[in-house]
């Protein structure tokens, strides 16, 4: 089944009234609980729980403990170790994606490119990873290293009291090197894991969410050597840089002369002025082309989006088109066949068997743009912000 529909688009500002506003208040809960719950001296099994229960989670590692269904859950929350309410296990709907900031895209379309040159005006910006975002909350000196779908994947100790939350990447070939943490004869001595810090949400039980980008990197700054007391573990900070012509330009020559550390993702721009709330946030903008992320190249765009009584709905809420009869489920796969003018022709595949959010309408026009070479928008960019 092939649609094309023609998308109406929100500006930025628009977004954040919807996306970031409306739930400051819910997002402060969530967070107040995910520390609540991660508080706990010793890791029992009840911490490897997921926090989503349906047939749209991600199939689950061998080592983590797997229920058929929420009765069975029920039944054996107990057994487990550390008593705990079922309605506490399933109010972070979300998992992690709930806690964590994730921005929207810069297109750099003729229509779009001076509210996106405004807001990065007005903004810092680092060298993202390429790896997994996960969160590491630390209490009682006790470091536990959250994935997206909140399973407990790395236990170390730390200087660090807490109760003390980063937001991270691990770099994708860490990711296998994780000892496995059901395992306590398990040792991996020659293996160092890197851990970069890209913001602070809360520091010794004092939320910073609440503050501004610079006063976070302030406290973010000041815990550096706390971090750092395991041989077997490094933290590391990306580095915030203003934006202006040269400093942009010289991140970007870097990136391509592979001068960083790291695989490289993306280019984020963070609103100085921002605080930290969860989940989508176009306070955060990411540019990503193939010099920056060599994922980009593909032959086939897969995307997600919302299917609602029949209608296909993007992240952002922009109605593109019809599901049929034969897909009822709340998120689909769609193979984007083209774009232009941001009508988009596409083809549905499947349901969504991952747990990962849907798809906003900026970011399903990058990444079809960005499937093969010749996306120059980063010269765009700069000859906008000089201007």
């Amino acid at each position: 089944m092939e649609e094309k529909k023609r998308a109406r688009i929100s500006s930025l500002e628009d977004l954040k009234l919807e996306f970031v506003e409306k739930r400051r208040k819910k997002y402060l809960q969530d967070l107040e609980f995910f520390s609540t719950f991660t508080q706990t001296d010793e890791i029992t099994f009840s911490n490897h729980l997921p926090t989503t229960f349906n047939d749209q989670s991600e199939p689950l590692n061998d080592d983590i403990v797997q229920f058929n269904n929420i009765t069975e859950l029920n039944d054996n929350i107990k057994k487990l170790g550390e008593p705990l309410e079922l309605n506490q296990l399933l109010r972070l709907s979300g998992g992690i994606s709930e806690i964590l900031v994730f921005p929207e895209f810069i297109t750099c379309l003729d229509s779009l490119i001076n509210e996106e040159i405004n807001q990065i005006r007005g903004s810092m910006f680092f060298v993202r990873p390429e790896g997994s975002r996960v969160l590491i909350h630390i209490n009682n000196h006790t470091a536990s290293v959250h994935n997206k779908q909140n399973y407990v994947k790395h236990v170390f100790s730390t200087d660090i009291k807490g109760p003390t939350i980063l937001d991270c990447v691990i770099p994708t070939p860490f990711v296998s090197k994780l000892p496995n943490i059901m395992d306590k004869n398990a040792d991996n001595p020659d293996v160092t894991i890197v851990y970069y810090v890209i913001d602070i949400l809360m520091l010794n039980g004092h939320i910073l969410t609440t503050s501004d980008l610079e006063c976070r990197l302030f406290f973010l700054a000041s815990i550096l050597d706390e971090l750092n007391t395991d041989s077997k573990i490094l933290f590391q900070f990306v580095k915030y840089s203003e934006v202006n012509f040269d400093q942009l330009n010289s991140a970007y020559q870097s990136i391509i002369n592979k001068e960083f550390d790291y695989e490289t993702d993306s280019i984020i721009f963070v609103n100085k002025n921002s605080t930290y709330v969860g989940g989508y946030n176009p306070n955060w903008l990411c540019y990503k082309d193939y010099n920056i992320n060599k994922y980009c190249l593909c032959n086939q765009v897969i995307c997600k989006v919302y299917n609602k009584c029949g209608n296909l709905y993007t992240h952002d809420n922009v109605l593109i088109g019809k599901s049929n009869d034969n897909f009822k489920h709340k998120i689909l796969k769609i193979s984007i066949v083209d774009v232009e003018d941001l009508k988009i022709t596409y083809k549905i595949i499947s349901k969504s068997q991952g747990y990962k959010t849907t798809d906003t309408l900026r970011k399903i026009y990058v990444n079809f743009i960005n499937r093969k070479p010749g996306n120059d928008n980063f010269t765009k960019l700069l000859q906008s912000l000089s201007t």
